[in-house]
């Protein structure tokens, strides 16, 4: 997989990349649809593909699957992870990514719950499912709940 940056893409100014080679080429969405092939990735669909539920399912999931070793909470490690990850025409995932990495274990929680994650909706172009590079920052925080002194109340008899 040939993954090239949104800068790159920013700089050439093109709508699509051509190869002779097996390589996956992502592709850059305009105004303008390209040739849809097997081999095109594109990184800003009409409409983009969706966790199942929308966004705040997504949240509900990462939250309630992200796991959190107990060496990285003890040691206090806080930050984002930057994953991506290709959500395909019939809404599997393939390609997953550390983009931007905090930890090789904590990286390797967000790598295993992606590759959980249920079938995506896809996104589309021109009412066309098509292959799109997504991506996912997750945050790792330690929450702390800061407790309040109990408050006595004087009761009088």
């Amino acid at each position: 997989l040939i993954l090239i940056s949104t800068s790159s893409i920013a700089q050439n100014n093109s709508t699509s990349f051509n190869t002779n080679s097996r390589d996956t080429i992502i592709v850059n969405y305009s105004k303008e649809v390209p040739k849809i092939d097997d081999k095109a990735i594109f990184l800003y669909p009409e409409i983009p593909p969706s966790f199942p539920g929308g966004s705040q399912a997504l949240q509900n999931y990462i939250q309630n699957y992200l796991e959190y070793n107990t060496e990285q909470f003890h040691q206090g490690i806080e930050g984002k992870i930057q994953a991506g990850f290709v959500v395909h025409e019939n809404g599997n995932i393939s390609h997953i990514r550390i983009l931007k990495g905090l930890n090789p274990e904590l990286d390797k929680s967000v790598v295993d719950l992606i590759y959980k994650m249920p079938k995506w909706i896809p996104g589309q172009i021109s009412k066309t499912n098509v292959k799109v590079y997504h991506f996912l920052p997750v945050k790792y925080k330690i929450k702390t709940k800061k407790i309040k002194p109990p408050t006595h109340k004087k009761t009088e008899y």
